[in-house]
């Protein structure tokens, strides 16, 4: 959490200036998703074996947080003026990504 904010917090206007330009280069369009697939993977597994996760299904429990997180990261990129210190962001991110882990799974209320 902290490195994804981290990296978007910092030399915001090029981030925004490639999040503005066209289609990436085929290849590191691949690696991209290579990389998600194995961050995801990574979480899914951590998710499945802790007990401090209430989620009924740790793959898609980790894409969702995945692609909540670089969102919002992006979000601040592309407005650096919103939401304070990225310190302040991660903070606000990770209180959110763990009210939703933590969370029972809905119909157990």
């Amino acid at each position: 959490m902290r490195a994804v904010v981290a990296l978007n917090a910092e030399r915001t206007r090029l981030h925004r200036r490639l999040f503005a330009e066209g289609p990436l280069d085929p290849e590191l369009t691949r690696m991209g998703v290579a990389a998600r697939e194995e961050a995801c993977a990574r979480v899914a597994r951590y998710l499945a074996a802790s007990p401090e996760a209430a989620v009924a299904d740790p793959a898609l429990a980790a894409r969702l947080v995945f692609d909540a997180l670089m969102a919002l990261a992006h979000g601040f990129a592309l407005d650096p003026a919103a939401g304070g210190a990225p310190a302040a962001r991660e903070a606000e991110i990770v209180r959110m990504l763990a009210a939703y882990l933590s969370r029972a799974p809905a119909g157990s209320r």
